[in-house]
């Protein structure tokens, strides 16, 4: 059996506070979605940045899954997390450091992903968020629910 992990993470700059939402389901994870939003996990994370968070949240996802699953496709709109397993032979040769011989700011978390992606079976593809309904796939939809959760929960602890 697969799985499909969907995440997401929704942060405001000014206050750092953001939240992230996961949601995992079997795969093909196709018909009707309906109750799925009674499913999605939900976390807050401070303090945080946008691609820290996306970071976070797919960390805390994995983590929290980790012993449960097998094969995995994780879907993300986050260029940051898709961009991870091409970048990882040059963080590593430079170990996490950038040019000028500092720490880069998330090298705990790309640490702690590359870690998970050696231990675990899983597959990265980007989802395009925000698509319009009529362009929207069943992954599109399932991935809006999730998307939809973060925003909430960061509207509602912020109004």
């Amino acid at each position: 059996m697969s799985w499909s992990l969907f995440t997401d993470g929704s942060s405001d700059p000014k206050s750092k506070i953001g939240y992230g939402c996961f949601l995992l389901l079997e795969s093909p994870p196709l018909g009707d979605c309906d109750n799925l939003a009674d499913l999605v996990r939900t976390k807050r994370f401070y303090p945080t940045s946008s691609s820290r968070l996306e970071l976070q949240c797919v960390i805390w996802a994995l983590e929290s899954i980790s012993l449960h699953v097998g094969p995995m496709t994780l879907y993300t709109d986050s260029q940051v997390i898709c961009g991870l397993s091409e970048r990882r032979a040059r963080l590593e040769k430079a170990r996490f450091c950038g040019k000028n011989g500092k720490e880069l700011a998330q090298a705990d978390l790309y640490l702690k992903f590359y870690y998970l992606s050696d231990a675990l079976s899983f597959t990265v593809k980007k989802i395009k968020g925000h698509r319009p309904n009529r362009e929207s796939s069943d992954l599109d939809r399932i991935f809006k629910i999730v998307d939809k959760a973060t925003r909430a929960a960061l509207r509602k602890e912020l109004s």
